[in-house]
């Protein structure tokens, strides 16, 4: 029998409250009081079902493996519709994990009869655990099919419950979708049963985008007008025959959101055909904008009342995206929009409430207490019984959720409104998504339902919510409600020449300022076009009298938006001359100087950045995003490589010499962040520089050129030329005053110019031919999401950009996933870069024929998912397309297009995916879609690419984070990776000025081979030498290249790079090359486990035998063979390393044959000399789920990035500890 004691303590005590006023510590004391007697109660309802699984939730909360446990098998186990691979999946996660003890002994011992017999029975026992799964989560997520779920809203309506619907399902990519999700609803609204139901703005709308506020609006708008002439329409008949207006709420999502869910909310409301409609909205307490937000709608509904409207409703939650936020900011940089810490949400809660509860706000604007918390409900039966606001208040709670406390509830406060979220079979595994949140949100250590579970009046749990309860109250007085985002155009922040580098954050949309300044920032910039270009020559500024060239904005092709001049043959031969003899005093000047004048560049790019994206926007059609992610890479290689360049200097016994003169030929697709890099590394290591943009890009190459002369580069050490490819460009690249060039551009490229110069030192990064691969256990929501971002981002116009998508045939076979990734591309916006809403935007020249043949051609099997086609009004503008039926030996497999196009491949399973993808030759960057850690280790180990990337996007290397760069034909030169702590070795020749000190004793081959040389043959000096060398390769491959590096240290995301043995070089030893080297570079090369093979003359075997009497290493990759010979072992190799030049005609043979040659003399130091043997492979790895972290919850990462408060911000707080820190 129940006993309802609490319950009626709780009401005399309501009673009595009733309109009594109170002080801050009477309220408290009362809260904790009614939290008392409703807990009482509570218990008193609890049946012995809902024990047994709260008592199996609490153990699984206080096991942190397995809860990762439940989450993964939640999240990955039905993401393939194979039975045999998911079920697989299964038992992977069952051997990977403890026996998970929280569980009853009848549900072990089921998963133990999976274990055992699921392999012979897949189907039967992966429908069993599929239907025991959703049987478990029925609470949480409601059926959503029409008869059980209107009979549930039906049994809860008999219980004073009354339901708030919301549909779960795939997510919205494309405006086929969302429309799709508003037809829901609309049906939703139109059952009698159902009288609230819950929207959020992202599944009405697909294409959110807050740059173009303005259409963004105006969509939502319609789709929300919609939706409330609908709940007007079909009234809800109350039991004294009288009627009302269903109810639409609006929920609130990322920060993002935020702004524009409010000005969304009180714009639609304004219309006059919905005056008379209630309607409502989420704010959440952690975030401290939404106190100010809180007010602001309070005086709307105060305004719409006074006209005779109706009032609406605010339900006041702590906010459920906190993990997701925290993602963000890691992620972004961006100071993190919510509260720090639990103390200040909670605070925020209570002030919130406070408002929305008194007297004069309630009437107007109704108060929804959303909570589960105990103390925070008890507090809000307190202050709507001081202000006698009852009847304008009201609790909502989550469906499933303590579920004995709403019943309590229920009776105390009257009806309840519950959040139900509701998923058909078919969608259920779209729903996962909100159960891995939910789950991850409840089981929180510091969320009130973690701790309920063992709640009893004066125990320890109980005694130290209470004690966080009144310390949250107590620090209202306390609580900064300033907003934590930064305002980038009247904040930009210099940090110290000294201080640890970080990567400075791109501009953040969701700030109102900052899309106003960058439209002000766009127009300002059209005023001064058209303008004139000249070279920039010894300083002087040469136009007049020169041919010259148009510049054009692809946006508008008709239109010229700057005029060049182009160099002649005498201004090149001038300007190598004058950057000769300028080199030597730049080399001489002060490293301190240098940095200075870096570190300035850097803070001029943060000035300029809204001139340089109008620029790159006018000049090669980037959109805003993309130009604005441009000016902080460039900003980062400022900052990084004078960083850098102190740490090598910081290494004994080397010198780095400049090599001279060096070009940088720049590309247009990143007009901006590529040349200031290669500038930046060339000018820091003292080169002097001549910068040729593209010709496509010449107004933001020379915007560039004018902020670094701006930051005290001498203009004769940066000098600025434009000319035609021939003759001017062919006689630049010959000419022997130009030492090194720095290239960005195809393929093709690259092997013209070492034809042009056989020898010439190239470091070029060239093209791609990326693919991603979806396995059956991918998230496939996410999968297409990346695939998206990596394929038309920029209209495909990127070196990284993905334009093969290698499908499993699950997935490829799945028409769900097919149409899904059709109507997200399908909705992607083609236009003009002017216009904001853009994502697909013109090409920077008309389609070259390669794309043409690749638009117009279906071969064999081939068919359009959804065919591009040209704007007839500007050739430059292609719409998306997408082919499938594509094989590994058609030509839109094969050739890079660089454009909007996307293929698909259908491959039997992973391994053939694999193959294919290794098939092209290109090496740039490729990506991975799948939850199997199995999968990932596999592919990880066996994928040819430089970048790699998993659960995430393909494009956007981050400087430091991951350096940039490919093998096969996506680079020549070094191979040394953009971005990264070994770059700035490629602009300088090295030379050692005293054997290195760092050392490690020998093991294993090195030792042997060490131990085996006859040292009769050298001096005592060359025995040393080589000695300390073997020992330095020990050291730094022992201590630096033998594990992953990740300086990001990123919650959310892995970002490591390591090092590889490479396959693809053979080292040819010349006749003239001493014992020495060889036996250096054989040495580092058994050091590393390299497997460089070493082609000698055959007339060096018997001086090579005599040295290494013991023949072991003489069968180990030595080949002594005369020229022809090594010619022809070579055609299977891309690079030769030689230790010294051969003769010129041997080169102009091999680089005629298309041979990638590297000229390196071995060194003694292994931080060096190593890097010729390994090769760079930057991974990163998206591995949280939502935000959530799993097992690696507990890692220390890097921290977030702190509000920029001013100190008045915190008032005359007590707390000892900064909130903030």
């Amino acid at each position: 029998m129940i006993n309802n004691t609490g319950l009626k303590h709780a009401r005399e005590l309501l009673n009595f409250l009733h309109l009594k006023p109170l002080n801050d510590e009477e309220r408290m004391d009362h809260a904790v009081t009614l939290a008392k007697e409703i807990l009482a109660y509570s218990e008193e309802l609890k049946t012995d079902c809902e024990r047994k699984r709260e008592e199996e939730l609490h153990k699984m909360v206080k096991d942190r493996a397995s809860k990762t446990m439940v989450m993964q098998i939640t999240d990955q186990v039905f993401r393939s519709k194979n039975d045999k691979r998911a079920l697989d999946q299964l038992l992977f996660l069952l051997d990977r994990f403890d026996q998970p003890n929280f569980l009853n002994f009848g549900k072990r011992i089921g998963l133990q009869v999976i274990r055992h017999f699921g392999k012979t029975f897949p189907s039967f026992f992966l429908s069993l655990f599929k239907k025991k799964l959703r049987q478990e989560t029925k609470t949480v997520i409601l059926p959503g099919e029409e008869k059980p779920l209107l009979r549930h809203i039906g049994i809860r309506k008999q219980e004073n419950v009354k339901i708030n619907l919301n549909h779960l399902g795939e997510a919205i990519l494309g405006e086929e979708e969302a429309k799709k999700r508003l037809s829901t609803y609309l049906e939703d609204l139109k059952k009698k049963e159902v009288e609230c139901v819950s929207i959020k703005i992202s599944s009405i709308y697909s294409q959110i985008n807050l740059l173009d506020w303005d259409k963004t609006l105006a969509v939502l708008r319609e789709n929300l007008s919609a939706l409330y002439s609908e709940a007007k329409k079909n009234k809800i008949i109350l039991p004294d025959g009288s009627t009302k207006y269903k109810f639409v709420y609006l929920d609130m999502e990322e920060y993002k959101d935020l702004h524009l869910t409010v000005a969304l909310f009180k714009e639609v409301l304004s219309q006059k055909e919905f005056l008379d409609l209630s309607a409502g909205i989420v704010l959440q307490s952690y975030l401290p904008d939404s106190y100010a937000l809180h007010e602001e709608l309070i005086d709307f509904a105060k305004n719409r009342v006074k006209k005779g409207g109706a009032p609406i409703k605010i339900r006041l939650v702590k906010g459920a995206n906190m993990a997701l936020e925290e993602l963000e900011s890691a992620i972004e940089g961006f100071p993190k929009a919510p509260y720090s810490s639990k103390k200040e949400v909670d605070a925020n809660y209570k002030k919130m409430m406070r408002l929305g509860l008194s007297r004069e706000n309630a009437p107007y604007a109704h108060l929804g207490i959303g909570s589960h918390n105990l103390f925070d409900i008890a507090l809000g039966l307190v202050l709507r019984a001081e202000n006698g606001t009852e009847e304008f208040s009201g609790f909502e709670m989550l469906e499933g959720m303590a579920d004995p406390l709403r019943r309590s509830l229920s009776k105390l406060a009257g009806e309840i409104l519950l959040y139900c979220p509701a998923a058909k079979e078919e969608d259920f595994v779209n729903a996962l998504a909100y159960l891995v949140r939910r789950l991850d949100e409840n089981t929180a250590p510091d969320n009130f339902l973690t701790h309920l579970f063992d709640l009893k009046a004066g125990n320890r749990d109980w005694v130290a919510q209470e004690g966080s309860f009144r310390e949250s109250y107590k620090f209202i007085e306390f609580l900064s409600n300033r907003v934590r985002r930064d305002d980038k155009a009247n904040n930009i922040h210099s940090l110290p020449l000294n201080a640890p580098f970080i990567n400075e954050p791109n501009v953040d949309w969701v700030v109102s300022e900052n899309r106003d300044w960058i439209k002000e920032e766009i127009e300002k910039f059209k005023k001064d076009l058209p303008v004139s270009i000249p070279n920039v020559i010894g300083g002087k500024e040469l136009f007049d009298g020169r041919k010259q060239n148009q510049g054009i904005d692809p946006s508008m092709p008709s239109m010229t938006a700057y005029s060049y001049a182009l160099a002649n043959e005498e201004n090149v031969k001038e300007a190598l001359l004058i950057a000769k003899e300028a080199q030597k005093k730049w080399a001489n000047l002060e490293d301190e100087r240098v940095r200075v004048i870096m570190h300035t560049a850097a803070n001029l790019f943060k000035k300029r950045r809204g001139r340089l994206i109008a620029a790159m926007l006018i000049d090669t059609a980037k959109p805003i995003p993309e130009g604005d992610a441009e000016v902080s890479e460039a900003i980062d290689f400022l900052e990084y490589y004078q960083k850098n360049r102190s740490q090598w200097m910081s290494l004994k016994g080397v010198e780095y010499l400049p090599k001279g003169n060096v070009l940088i030929a720049s590309p247009w697709n990143f007009p901006c962040s590529i040349p200031v890099g290669g500038i930046a590394a060339a000018l820091i290591v003292r080169n002097a520089v001549l910068f040729k943009p593209a010709p496509e890009a010449i107004l933001v190459g020379y915007e560039i050129a004018k902020l670094f002369w701006d930051a005290g580069v001498p203009k004769d050490v940066l000098q600025f030329i434009a000319c035609e490819d021939d003759p001017v460009g062919t006689q630049l690249i010959r000419d022997p005053n130009l030492n090194t060039i720095l290239l960005t551009g195809s393929t093709e490229t690259a092997k013209l110019f070492m034809k042009l110069r056989p020898g010439l030192d190239l470091i070029a990064e060239t093209g791609g031919k990326n693919a991603i691969i979806v396995s059956s256990l991918a998230d496939r929501d996410l999968a297409i999401k990346n695939i998206i971002q990596s394929a038309f981002s920029f209209s495909g116009q990127k070196c990284s950009a993905c334009s093969l998508v290698l499908l499993e045939a699950e997935v490829y076979d799945d028409p769900n996933f097919i149409r899904q990734l059709k109507d997200a591309v399908k909705s992607l916006t083609v236009g003009s870069a002017h216009n904001p809403s853009t994502k697909i935007n013109p090409l920077i020249n008309e389609p070259s024929e390669k794309f043409l043949k690749a638009m117009h051609t279906l071969e064999e099997g081939e068919s359009w998912v959804l065919e591009p086609f040209q704007d007839k009004d500007n050739p430059r503008l292609i719409s998306p397309g997408i082919k499938m039926g594509v094989k590994k030996d058609s030509f839109s497999f094969k050739t890079e297009l660089f454009g909007p196009i996307l293929s698909l491949v259908r491959v039997k399973d992973f391994k053939e995916a694999l193959e294919i993808a290794n098939s092209t030759s290109y090496g740039l960057t490729s990506g991975l879609q799948s939850l199997d850690i199995r999968e990932q280790t596999e592919w990880v180990s066996k994928i040819q690419a430089g970048n790699l990337y998993v659960n995430r996007g393909i494009t956007g290397a981050i400087v430091e984070r991951q350096p940039f760069g490919g093998f096969k034909d996506s680079s020549f030169g070094p191979g040394i990776k953009a971005g990264g702590p070994n770059f700035l070795t490629v602009l300088a020749h090295i030379k050692e000025t005293s054997l290195p000190e760092e050392g490690l004793e020998m093991t294993g081959l090195c030792k042997s081979f060490f131990e085996g040389i006859d040292w009769s043959f050298f001096s005592k000096e060359d025995k040393e030498k080589i000695k300390a060398a073997f020992e330095s390769y020990s050291f730094f491959w022992n201590y630096y290249f033998d594990y992953d590096h990740d300086p990001a240290n990123l919650r959310g995301q892995d970002n490591w790079l390591r090092y590889n043995a490479k396959e693809d070089q053979i080292i040819r030893v010349l006749e003239g090359d001493s014992l020495v080297d060889f036996l250096l570079a054989f040495g580092a090369k058994l050091s590393c486990n390299s497997k460089v093979p070493f082609s000698l003359p055959a007339s060096m075997l018997g001086s090579i035998q005599k040295i290494l009497p013991l023949n072991e290493f003489l069968n180990r990759d030595l080949f002594f063979e005369d020229e022809a010979s090594f010619l022809k072992r070579a055609k299977g190799f891309k690079q030769v390393r030689f230790f010294s030049n051969p003769i010129n005609n041997f080169l102009t043979f091999l680089q005629n044959r298309e041979l990638d040659i590297l000229i390196r003399k071995p060194l003694c130091n292994g931080r060096i000399e190593l890097l010729n043997y390994l090769r760079e492979i930057a991974l990163s790895v998206d591995y949280h789920r939502y935000g959530n972290l799993g097992r690696r919850e507990s890692e220390q990462r890097r921290d977030l990035k702190k509000p920029s408060f001013e100190p008045e911000d915190c008032k005359n707080c007590p707390e000892k500890k900064c909130c903030n820190d």
